[in-house]
């Protein structure tokens, strides 16, 4: 299925509802083990790229735990009205209960960086790449 739109006077054609992609050599992929690299390439790329890489000396010591503040910092700068994560947790229910939620999260951040350890679950994530409807599908 393709879709014919008007940019720049010169009509081009959008492939639409087909799983495809342009390599690094702009052609083409439709195959889905193709387009599944291309894509594990580009996120792969894009997570591992530090613009700013500070390096710093190794501290050896009891571990500086996490203050309520840092905490109450942190919720208020977390964006309203996203979609929940997969546990269904969204920033607003922090912040409907912000003693609390300080509370219990300063006690769970500071757990975390005593004993050096996080849950698996927390290691792994999912990205998706969403068109918009903004730009050429194609790149």
């Amino acid at each position: 299925m393709s879709k014919n739109y008007k940019a720049n006077g010169k009509i081009q054609e959008e492939v639409v509802g087909v799983n495809c992609v342009k390599d690094a050599n702009r052609k083409v992929l439709v195959e889905n083990d193709e387009v599944k690299e291309v894509w594990r390439k580009h996120t792969k790329k894009l997570l591992n790229t530090w613009d700013n890489i500070i390096t710093c000396e190794k501290v050896e010591g009891p571990c500086e735990l996490i203050r309520r503040d840092e905490i109450s910092k942190a919720l208020r700068m977390m964006k309203k009205d996203k979609a929940a994560t997969c546990t269904g947790i969204v920033s607003e229910m922090f912040i409907a209960d912000e003693d609390c939620s300080v509370e219990w999260l300063t006690y769970l951040c500071s757990l975390i960086v005593a004993q050096g350890r996080i849950t698996d679950d927390w290691k792994s994530g999912t990205l998706l790449p969403l068109y918009k409807e903004k730009g050429n599908l194609m790149q």
